[in-house]
């Protein structure tokens, strides 16, 4: 991590992005192949509201998740593990991204970021919750 009180060339700037990107990469990676090798239990936890909810309001109608295309065996597991591995990347992700965008905010800005991004999480949820 840079030096808060130095100034950075353009050079230095694109390499600790780099940095940065890379080991936001390095994160989100592991944490899909950790969410694949569990894939079956998160797509049954991601079926559970749709089974419940059939099984109590219609007895004749059968929920069992079928495949539309040859492919889709291998690409829900994967888009499952991928979304299932950014949300276990995500405090990674960010506090890089802090690390980086930090150094160059004043402190009269920095001042700001902790409700601003306290007030967006909350929204975020609260959306979440109703959607």
């Amino acid at each position: 991590m840079a030096d808060p009180g130095r100034r950075m060339t353009v050079t230095e700037h694109l390499e600790e992005l780099r940095r940065v990107l890379m080991i936001s990469a390095i994160a989100w990676l592991i944490a899909t192949i950790i969410a694949f090798i569990f894939h079956g239990a998160i797509f049954m936890f991601l079926l559970h509201p749709l089974t419940s909810v059939l099984g109590k309001t219609n007895n004749h109608i059968t929920s069992t998740a079928i495949f539309t295309s040859p492919t889709e065996g291998l690409t829900i597991p994967m888009k499952i593990s991928a979304i299932a591995g950014l949300i276990g990347a995500l405090p990674v992700i960010l506090w890089q991204v802090w690390g980086f965008v930090a150094p160059g905010l004043r402190p009269v800005e920095r001042k700001f970021v902790g409700p601003f991004l306290g007030s967006a999480f909350l929204l975020f949820v609260g959306g979440a919750a109703f959607a």
